[in-house]
């Protein structure tokens, strides 16, 4: 039986991504810096590369994902998560010469920013996406290593219930509950009309799926629709599911910028 770890499995994604794999035949262990140790879940400080390299060599995994992250924009706080956790693992596996073990990285497409800056002050890339930038550099590096079978894949916008608060449909589900309490009001939002590559946490797992199922090593795969969605369709979406409706939102002046953000490039292995 095959044996997958996912670093960073209390997260957003972790968790939906748990949900749909432990019902594969596999032995599933789990990695999180906050949980505590039991049978196959374990507390990994991601940032000890000495942790890690224990926790890899107790476990020989088959597979590894990288799910370990942070959004905080802190840039010293997201180096440590979203670059060092995976040089971390990458080293570990060379080390431990596990040159069988498939390892997934977890990009964003934030990262992109950087590419595409045209030095305006709405393009300015945060210090989580340089973060993720970094991290793909260190794919970039090792990913023609023989001894390794690296795969990097680059998120888009996922939403759903669950989502961080700290984005925009995290923050309004956060809200809708407040409404729905009376503990506020109306749900205060910035700017509508700036799109992005929205998708439903339940498509995204299913890509990773296909990733990990159908993924060649040393590529980069984009997870997203492939268009851009109106922020409005989104919120409209979501009010209508908790049987709401575009009445209850009052728009922030002060958050009025449009940005738009880039688009994924499907790979063809999404179709079959």
């Amino acid at each position: 039986m095959k044996k997958f770890l996912v670093f960073g499995s209390s997260g957003f994604i972790g968790q939906n991504l748990i949900k749909k794999i432990k019902k594969w035949n596999i032995s599933l262990f789990e990695a999180d810096l906050n949980c505590t140790t039991k049978q196959k879940k374990y507390k990994c400080d991601f940032s000890s590369y000495q942790d890690v390299k224990k926790l890899i060599r107790k476990i020989k995994p088959n597979l590894i994902i990288n799910l370990a992250g942070s959004f905080s924009n802190n840039l010293h706080v997201d180096l440590i998560s979203n670059c060092l956790s995976s040089t971390n693992i990458i080293e570990a596996l060379v080390d431990l010469k596990y040159s069988s073990t498939k390892l997934i990285l977890i990009g964003s497409s934030s990262e992109l920013s950087f590419i595409n800056n045209k030095n305006s002050k709405q393009n300015m890339i945060s210090n989580y996406g340089l973060s993720k930038l970094f991290q793909k550099m260190v794919f970039d590096k090792y990913k023609h290593d023989k001894k390794l079978r690296l795969i990097y894949c680059r998120i888009f916008n996922p939403y759903g219930p669950g989502v961080s608060e700290r984005l925009l449909v995290g923050n309004l589900y956060k809200q809708i509950k407040l409404l729905k309490e009376k503990r506020i009001n109306k749900i205060q939002l910035g700017n509508l009309d700036s799109a992005r590559d929205y998708i439903h946490i339940d498509n995204l797992i299913d890509q990773i799926c296909k990733v990990i199922d159908f993924g060649k090593y040393s590529s980069i795969y984009d997870l997203g629709t492939g268009k851009l969605t109106k922020t409005k369709l989104i919120v409209e979406k979501i009010l209508m599911e908790n049987n709401l409706n575009l009445k209850h939102i009052k728009l922030n002046k002060k958050l009025q910028f449009k940005d738009n953000g880039p688009i994924a490039n499907l790979p063809k292995i999404f179709l079959k």
